[in-house]
């Protein structure tokens, strides 16, 4: 598979994206690319050390109480990596998404989702109008926005 040659882009010291430069101009996304980068560092050496953890203890407690607690510390531990695993995928798309160009714009609206969303979220794939028409979970309120609007079922996309 062929790479696209990526101009190597140089972030100033203390960068931090700004409304007065062009929207996901290459510096922005760079910016973006490294926020990704490191937060998929820290998730996986996070993984490492759970791992680990696990291995070190054993379920062997003499002690029910104690046995339980471990029990539970695992759980809790391993729930916890399912979720952070889930977010390595969202950020394995959010990279992919700044190869191809689509980053920083609504998956519903195509409008630019603002800054200060992608700085919160660096993943986030919906925009402020974009996000309710998704959380609605296929309904979209028709009508004028009132207290008596109407929601009306999304038709689902055609596969094939």
């Amino acid at each position: 598979m062929l790479r696209k040659r990526t101009k190597k882009v140089k972030l100033p010291l203390g960068y931090r994206p700004s409304e007065k430069e062009s929207f996901m101009s290459p510096v922005q996304r760079e910016y973006f690319r490294r926020r990704l980068l490191k937060w998929q560092s820290e998730l996986f050496d996070e993984s490492h050390q759970t791992l680990e953890h696990l291995k070190e203890y054993s379920l062997v407690e003499p002690d029910l109480a104690d046995r339980a607690s471990i029990e539970t510390e695992r759980a809790i531990e391993l729930h916890t990596r399912d979720r952070e695993r889930k977010l390595l995928t969202k950020i394995d798309a959010a990279l992919k998404r700044i190869e191809d160009g689509s980053y920083g714009y609504c998956e519903v609206t195509s409008q630019p989702i603002s800054l200060r969303r992608l700085e919160a979220r660096p993943i986030a794939t919906l925009s402020r109008t974009g996000g309710p028409c998704v959380r609605l979970k296929g309904f979209v309120l028709a009508g004028e926005p009132t207290a008596s609007r109407s929601v009306v079922r999304r038709p689902s996309p055609q596969k094939g």
